[in-house]
């Protein structure tokens, strides 16, 4: 979700005070994200990881996945295909999401 979504829950859950490593309950921002400052808005929402679409970034996931090392948040890879599997691999991914149903039809 949007970044002041992601704040209102990990205040809910913990506080005011709140940052991502200090999180009792994991949170995950979940959007198209397609640029960095996208990443950086969700940390300082409180998020600890964010979903990373393979299919969406293509060549940009590995800049998406060092900016996420960079700021302390894990980067979820969501795959949908064997070639984003190996690109995420190569992109140097530590937590990947597979997801059967295509973006494009909805089918599983």
């Amino acid at each position: 979700g949007r970044a002041s979504d992601i704040q209102r829950l990990t205040q809910l859950l913990t506080g005011p005070d709140v940052t991502a490593s200090s999180s009792a309950v994991p949170v995950l921002g979940k959007d198209f994200i397609v640029h960095p400052l996208q990443i950086a808005q969700l940390v300082d929402a409180g998020a600890c990881a964010v979903l990373l679409v393979a299919s969406l970034l293509g060549p940009d996931l590995e800049l998406m996945l060092n900016t996420c090392t960079v700021l302390g948040i894990e980067g979820v890879v969501e795959v949908h295909t064997t070639d984003e599997t190996l690109l995420a691999i190569e992109s140097g991914a530590t937590a990947i999401m597979v997801n059967r149903r295509s973006r494009a039809t909805c089918e599983v």
